[in-house]
């Protein structure tokens, strides 16, 4: 039975890709991104998936397609876009597109846009997750805190604060941040006894 050459491709760019994360894991205490897709295509400057996973241990993404330029073991970024999602501890966001940079096997910053971003939070039993909208949803691992831009708001239970805001990921906080004349609103619906 004869393998198309296309498939052959495919076969060849999924091995090499894992020969890479191999190595990568192989290299000490170096942590390294670990990748799967349905397709690959190797690019001298870039390669290009379709239907992409990408993990780093605490951030997961995945997209309908996805382009890594950089070294895939040292630094550099992933263009996303078709439907992306992205879990990062306990917030789960979806949106258009994403660009993610990353440096020593780690997601740095990352930025992701739709009209609008959803951004949804998974605490534990009895609290009631913390749901938002953005234009734009920005990360920083060093800081430990995702931002939204852009007609941004969020809620928890009945009470809705429109304004930009940051997610902590370490203690599970949302803040609304309002700057010189764009205060943040806050909305509590009241229940009117008959």
């Amino acid at each position: 039975m004869s393998v198309p050459n296309e498939l052959r491709f495919h076969r060849v760019g999924a091995l090499c890709l894992i020969v890479v994360c191999f190595a990568a894991v192989g290299q000490g205490s170096r942590q390294s991104l670990s990748f799967n897709a349905d397709s690959v295509s190797l690019g001298a400057d870039s390669s290009a998936f379709k239907n992409v996973t990408i993990t780093d241990g605490r951030v997961s993404i995945e997209a309908g397609k996805g382009r890594i330029t950089g070294d895939e073991t040292a630094e550099g970024s992933w263009e996303l876009s078709d439907g992306v999602r992205i879990a990062i501890d306990s917030a789960h966001l979806s949106g258009a597109a994403a660009t993610f940079r990353y440096s020593e096997g780690q997601f740095t910053v990352g930025e992701i846009t739709g009209e609008p971003v959803m951004f949804e939070t998974s605490p534990g039993a009895g609290v009631a997750p913390i749901r938002g909208t953005a234009g734009t949803i920005s990360y920083d691992r060093a800081q430990g805190l995702l931002s939204a831009t852009g007609g941004a708001s969020f809620s928890r239970g009945p009470q809705e604060v429109d304004c930009d805001w940051t997610f902590n990921l370490e203690d599970g906080t949302a803040s609304g941040i309002g700057e010189g004349d764009e205060k943040c609103v806050v909305r509590i619906p009241i229940r009117r006894e008959r």
